[in-house]
């Protein structure tokens, strides 16, 4: 099966969600920074957990994810740049 990926617009200002495709679930998927640039992500909309990925790393995340909520949060996610994170289900 092939999913929409995953792609949300980040910028150095606030933290934004990053949302699993609506009618998708997973329990396993990959995000980084389209242009490679680092970013930081957090399981808190206010980012007080938040970890910096440098210079675009892909990140896996074994996380299951299911239909039951359209359009589930997979995390909160800052940009050092204006870019977008992007992703694919791996499972």
């Amino acid at each position: 099966m092939i999913y929409t990926p995953i792609k949300q617009a980040i910028t150095p200002g606030s933290y934004v969600a990053v949302r699993l495709p609506t009618n998708c679930s997973c329990s396993a998927f990959s995000l980084w920074s389209e242009d490679g640039a680092s970013y930081s992500i957090s399981s808190l909309s206010d980012g007080s957990d938040a970890i910096t990925v440098p210079n675009g790393f892909p990140l896996s995340v074994d996380q299951s994810l299911g239909k039951k909520i359209p359009g589930a949060i997979i995390c909160y996610a800052r940009g050092t740049t204006s870019t977008n994170l992007v992703g694919i289900i791996t499972r």
